[in-house]
């Protein structure tokens, strides 16, 4: 049987433990509600610099306003704006500034830039050890970049001072990796209790409770989740992803096709296009499949050929450079390329790439299944005993899985 971390067990949310849980700190949260939308915020972040370019705090705050568009919209470019920012008050003064250090974190994990969050994380808590902020930032970047143990460590050291967002948020990541995916629902569900929380956060608790129903495979659960975050912000393209992914699990490839164009008018990236490349293959469309596949190698940054494709009655054409999301890639192509048995010289350059910027269990997994793909089944072997070490009950991992380690999982 997995054993479970202290993180899991001894709060007493694990399966029969029968310690009593920590008390959850009653610290005052992160952040209020904001009346204002983020581009007054920004607006008055500018003004604010503007009149005082000198001013550490001016600089945070505008850092703070871009994060907040960042996240309302999983915006890549206003999490660039929010780093530049952060970088700029902390260069203006450094003593006591733990929120610009926090902020400037944050921003780079919005970016997917892990390994730099990861030292950003430390600093900050350099500046200001004891900080709440500081600290939830430093869990973050060690669970995002595998360092499961470590987490759990240093979360038994200092989750006690953390609010109880951050409390909940911790646990339901740590039990999502280690096999109590319906420990970390629960946990997430409780915190969309409270009804004071701003839309974008509501936003966020939805599309990671649809995450969460899909990785266990409940789709209808997960549909009903994604939809509702898109009611708070009808241009997350996280939710309508999931929401593309909802309609490919149930073989609903006419609706793949509708959701995939709504996410495209908000960010193209390679999974999107490789799932509506899958449904037109799958309504006998072999050459808008093959179009799609094309664009999603070049979105991947492994074709240097333009990929075009039509919507419909439309002129062929080819999403230009604003379109393409910020993130890399790396891991989406390698794990289409091991999907569709194509360019898996790339796919394992892809997955070598994804592994240098965190050794998450999805990580190892993409490694393993392009290593498998290839005909390389002890390196894929040793790879994916890493993506199962923690007893993961994630869907995609254990089908592949059972694949390669020729066991049940």
């Amino acid at each position: 049987m997995q054993k479970l971390p202290l993180l899991v067990v001894c709060l007493g949310v694990a399966c029969g433990c029968s310690r009593a849980p920590v008390a959850v700190s009653k610290a005052e949260p992160l952040a209020r509600p904001i009346k204002l939308s983020p581009d007054q915020l920004i607006s008055n972040g500018k003004t604010q610099v503007a009149n005082d370019p000198g001013g550490a705090m001016g600089w945070s705050q505008l850092s703070l306003a871009y994060l907040t568009k960042s996240r309302k919209l999983d915006s890549y470019d206003d999490a660039k704006l929010a780093e530049e920012s952060a970088r700029k008050s902390l260069e203006l003064r450094r003593n006591g500034n733990v929120m610009a250090a926090v902020r400037l974190t944050q921003s780079l994990l919005n970016q997917h830039r892990f390994q730099d969050a990861l030292t950003s994380s430390k600093d900050a808590l350099a500046i200001a050890g004891n900080s709440p902020p500081a600290q939830f930032s430093r869990i973050e970047c060690l669970i995002e970049t595998g360092k499961y143990e470590e987490a759990n460590q240093f979360y038994t050291k200092v989750g006690a001072n953390l609010p109880k967002r951050d409390q909940f948020l911790a646990r339901s990541r740590m039990h999502e990796i280690y096999g109590n995916p319906q420990e970390a629902i629960r946990l997430v569900t409780e915190l969309l209790a409270d009804e004071k929380d701003p839309p974008e956060s509501r936003t966020f608790l939805h599309t990671r409770l649809g995450d969460l129903h899909v990785s266990i495979e409940k789709f209808e659960d997960a549909e009903k989740h994604y939809a509702k975050a898109l009611d708070y912000t009808p241009q997350s393209w996280k939710a309508m992803l999931g929401m593309c992914r909802v309609a490919y699990a149930k073989k609903d490839w006419q609706k793949v096709v509708t959701l995939g164009h709504e996410t495209e008018e908000l960010v193209s990236m390679t999974d999107v296009v490789a799932i509506m490349g899958d449904a037109f293959k799958a309504m006998g469309n072999t050459k808008m499949a093959a179009e799609h596949y094309g664009e999603a190698a070049t979105l991947a940054g492994y074709e240097t050929k333009a990929a075009t494709h039509s919507h419909g009655s439309e002129k062929a054409h080819s999403h230009g450079p604003s379109k393409k999301h910020g993130h890399p890639l790396d891991r989406q192509y390698a794990r289409f390329a091991a999907d569709h048995d194509r360019d898996l010289d790339n796919a394992l350059k892809a997955a070598n790439e994804d592994l240098k910027q965190r050794q998450d269990l999805l990580a190892w997994d993409t490694l393993a299944w392009v290593r498998y793909k290839r005909g390389e089944l002890a390196l894929a072997r040793e790879a994916m005993r890493k993506a199962v070490r923690t007893g993961t009950k994630d869907a995609s991992i254990l089908a592949h899985a059972r694949l390669i380690l020729g066991e049940t999982q």
